[in-house]
């Protein structure tokens, strides 16, 4: 007794490309005779991890030693230009120029006079940032 293939009997066994090709998609890669193990990952030498640590530690302290070196004179710098911009805008007229043809150089100049720490200038930051869409939706 011959079967034909095309029978309802022999529907579920014929597997299709995409099929076969989500089959073989599926399979993990040990599973699969097709594929070479992975190479396994080259372990370096302890010593050669050390090496590198301690190089990465030098740059690290070599930046932090920098940054200290400097932190005097970029807190002397950013003291003068803040008490530099209080004088300026103590001034009315200058003020109100810089209102009236730059007025958000003006709020951000504002910002740095009252500022005290750096906090404070992002808790600031963010207010005047919530500030201009709700006077914007306000016609404010």
């Amino acid at each position: 007794m011959k079967t034909d293939i095309r029978s309802a009997d022999f529907w579920p066994l014929i597997i299709t490309v995409a099929h076969a090709e989500a089959l073989l998609k599926a399979t993990p890669p040990e599973q699969r005779t097709d594929v070479k193990p992975a190479e396994r990952e080259k372990k370096t030498a302890p010593i050669e991890q050390i090496e590198k640590l301690e190089k990465e530690m030098s740059q690290v302290q070599e930046k932090y030693q920098e940054a200290e070196s400097s932190y005097g004179s970029d807190l002397l710098n950013l003291v003068v230009a803040k008490g530099y911009l209080t004088k300026l805008l103590a001034n009315g007229a200058v003020k109100s120029y810089i209102g009236r043809h730059e007025p958000e150089i003006l709020t951000h100049l504002e910002l740095v006079v009252n500022t005290v720490s750096m906090e404070e200038a992002v808790q600031q930051q963010a207010q005047t940032t919530e500030a201009a869409p709700e006077e914007a939706a306000t016609g404010a």
